[in-house]
Order: structure tokens, then sequence, then C-alpha cells
């Protein structure tokens, strides 16, 4: 991997973290990532907010808690479902 300088290191933290905060602000009552602000959503969206959003809180970020829970408990989000066959 490359190494960053830090301010290029800081620049990307401060973008990452600018985009959960925008994702988290997108999200639906039904823990589903809106599209635009609106009321529309995709399942696949979703999906990939949740692969995202599990990386940036696995490497440190500041994911809102209610935010993660209710993108996991989403009906509809089966990423946090899925499992692998043997």
């Amino acid at each position: 991997l490359v190494k960053l300088d830090k301010k290029r290191d800081a620049k990307i933290k401060k973008h990452v973290q600018f985009a959960v905060n925008k994702l988290a602000r997108m999200q639906l009552s039904s823990g589903l990532i809106s599209y635009w602000g609106g009321n529309n959503y995709s399942n696949w969206v979703s999906s990939y907010v949740a692969h995202f959003v599990m990386t940036a809180k696995n490497r440190g970020y500041d994911v809102p808690e209610d935010f993660f829970e209710k993108l996991e408990n989403s009906k509809s989000c089966g990423i946090f479902r899925w499992r692998a066959r043997s």
C-alpha cells in the first residue's frame, strides 16, 4: 500500500467522515437509505451503504450507533444476514 503523508491522510479521513454523516441524514425510518434525501430507496443502495458503513466503523470512524443499528435491522437490507455457503 501507498504511504500517505499526514495532510493527505487527514483530508481522506475528513471526506470519509463527511460521507458517513451525510448518509446518516439520508436514512429513512425503515433503516434503509433514501435517494437524494427523498422517500425513494433501493435495497441495493442500502446494501452498498451498509458495506461502506461497516468498513468505516471497523477502521475507527465515528458511525452514529442509532444509524448503524437501524441499517443493520432493516428488513430489506440483507447484507447483515448473508452467509457464505460451505
